[in-house]
Formats: structure tokens, sequence, C-alpha cells
């Protein structure tokens, strides 16, 4: 039954891009600062990988950047790789290293958001609970996904390639 029912408007959660036989949404050989892509945002069940070569950012680096939703290359407190939606803060536990070539992929699911270094996972943030008022006598479920934003690479500096958006099944 659910099945049957679909999103609010103006959603796209589930957006159903064209993908080839592997998958593949989107690739581009390089990116850079400011470039626009012909999508706006890649729904669930996604994965975006790329090879980064970040120079020396400052925290709040954007990364890339929707109306919906931003990647931060450097979050604003703490420097570590960030996601920023409808006011609230994900945060994996990964710093992207200076002049030094990584390989990073990242997964949304509606259940949460994977970070892989190098092909290896490194965070995995899933649902956790946080208080949400003073006493502390009551919580608010956070679901950490992210609908990963692609309408504009932001203005880090460094050199990203072999970039690939795909679907995952």
């Amino acid at each position: 039954q659910r099945l049957a029912i679909s999103e609010a408007p103006g959603l796209n959660i589930n957006a159903t891009y064209k993908a080839d036989e592997n998958g593949v949404v989107l690739e581009r050989e390089n990116l850079a600062a400011g470039d626009t892509l012909p999508i706006p945002e890649i729904g669930y069940n996604y994965r975006v990988e790329f090879t980064i070569r970040a120079k020396n950012n400052i925290n709040s680096t954007v990364l890339f950047e929707s109306p919906n939703a931003t990647v931060y290359l450097r979050h604003p407190k703490t420097g570590k790789l960030a996601s920023e939606r409808e006011g609230y803060w994900s945060e994996f536990d990964y710093v992207v290293p200076n002049d030094y070539p990584v390989v990073l992929a990242i997964e949304g699911t509606n259940t949460g958001t994977k970070l892989f270094v190098n092909g290896q996972l490194v965070d995995a943030l899933e649902n956790e609970f946080i208080e949400y008022n003073q006493s502390g006598k009551s919580k608010m479920a956070k679901i950490q996904t992210l609908v990963f934003p692609l309408a504009k690479v932001g203005d880090f500096e460094g050199a990203i390639s072999d970039f690939t958006v795909k679907v995952l099944k």
C-alpha cells in the first residue's frame, strides 16, 4: 500500500532520473568551483563519488549546494565534512586532508547517510535522539538523511575529478 502513496507536492526525494544500465545518472571528468550541473539534486537511493584534492580552505567552505541543502567541505566550527538542510546539521567524523587526493563517496537512503573514503566506510549517520527542550524531558528523533545537492559546485580551493552520480537499487 505505501508504494501507491506519492510524495507531498514540491518534494523530489524519490526523483527518477534517466540512468544508464549501471545506474549512472551524471558523470563529469572534472568539476571546478562555481560549475553548475544539469540536475539540482538527487534523492534516495544514491551514491555520489569523486576524487578531491583540497587546498587550504577555511571553515564554512561550501562543496555542493542547492536551494534545499548544502554540503560543506569544512563545517563552520569543526572543519569536518558536513551537510546542512532546513537548519539541521549533520557532520561526518572526517576532515578532508589538504593537498592529498582522496576518493569520497556519499551514499544516501531514507534512513541515513554514509561516507566512504578510498573505498572504506568511515562514518554512517543513522538515527539519533536529541533533546529539544530545556528540561530534557522531551526528545525528538533526528534522522540524518540528505537529498544530495547538485545545483552548483561551491567556491572551494582545489580540484574534483572522476565525478559520478548513481542511483542504487
